[in-house]
């Protein structure tokens, strides 16, 4: 049997359990909902097979895995499929056959949307010559946001959670199992933390806590390194003011500097021009980017240094 559309292409009936999914679809799409299955069933089961299924010559599935998980819920023991044997040897051209037709026949999520149109991109960068389908062409950004119809931050953090966080983030996400701005707080952290919340996640964690341990350790790192900046920076500021009382009277009688330390002053000057500019800015009254550590040590006070210091008589007790 032929389909006009396919002229070469034959359409045979074949086992169920011939089929196998595609290796990509799991990560572009992740599960199928149970409700998905079932309702779709019994659309099969009313109206039968509308459209045959698509498949390498090996089984594997190019379009229509959601119908084969419908005929198996409904016990069908054959399908429909048209052979394509024109996709199996451009494993590229199968999975863009697979994203056009999830784009085309489902109602994918945005985050879904967004990882098709990316799946495009990148297919078509890895092959020499390549060509994008004409719904695929122009900036992804603009592809997604006029499908989504949505625009500005909004889809700058969708597609950022898409590009940075691990699948299982993302799909947590299609749950409801993760706000989408908790999502954009593991897209800013760094790859071997956003790793480490997916595994997280696949261990049976839940997203939420598995986020929300990762934001805080980042967090604490962070803190950590800018303390220790700061001390650094201090330090640094402390030293050189004693080389300045020291050196700045007989700077004239320095004699026979090596190369070495001629490079490393021009790197100091560049250095504390740095630090100008950071004193400069942070005389602004609204500035907070002063880095913690900067400030000299406080000296310990004790509890009682309220009454060791008195501006004024003593007030006499009442009686």
């Amino acid at each position: 049997m032929q389909d006009p559309t396919y002229p070469d292409l034959p359409i045979e009936s074949w086992p169920l359990d011939r089929l196998k999914p595609h290796p990509r679809q799991a990560a572009l799409f992740g599960d199928t909902t149970e409700e998905e299955i079932r309702t779709l069933a019994e659309d099969l089961r009313r109206h039968g097979l509308q459209h045959p299924v698509e498949a390498l010559p090996d089984g594997t599935l190019v379009c229509g895995h959601r119908r084969v998980a419908a005929a198996q819920l409904l016990g069908w023991d054959e399908i429909r499929v048209r052979i394509r044997a024109d996709l199996a040897a451009d494993p590229a051209a199968a999975e863009t056959r697979l994203i056009q037709d999830n784009l085309m026949r489902r109602q994918l999520s945005p985050l879904a949307v967004a990882r098709c149109y990316l799946g495009l991109r990148h297919l078509v960068a890895a092959r020499p010559g390549g060509r994008l389908p004409d719904a695929a062409r122009g900036d992804v950004r603009d592809l997604v946001g006029r499908q989504l119809g949505l625009s500005g931050r909004h889809l700058d953090r969708l597609l950022a959670i898409v590009e940075r966080c691990p699948v299982e983030v993302q799909f947590a996400v299609e749950r409801h199992d993760l706000p989408i701005a908790v999502a954009g707080k593991v897209a800013g952290l760094r790859p071997e933390q956003r790793e480490a919340v997916g595994a997280a996640i696949r261990s049976g964690v839940d997203p939420r806590q598995a986020v929300a341990q990762a934001v805080a350790h980042a967090v604490g790192k962070r803190a950590a390194r800018t303390a220790a900046l700061g001390h650094a920076v201090y330090k640094f500021v402390t030293q050189l003011k004693r080389a300045v009382e020291v050196i700045g009277p007989r700077v004239r009688d320095v004699r026979g500097l090596p190369p070495a330390a001629a490079r490393t002053l021009e790197q100091a000057e560049e250095l504390i021009r740095g630090l100008k500019r950071r004193a400069q800015e942070d005389k602004d009254p609204g500035s907070r980017t002063r880095c913690p550590g900067l400030a000299a040590p406080r000296e310990r006070v004790s509890k009682n240094s309220d009454r060791d210091v008195q501006t004024g008589p003593a007030r006499r007790r009442k009686s």
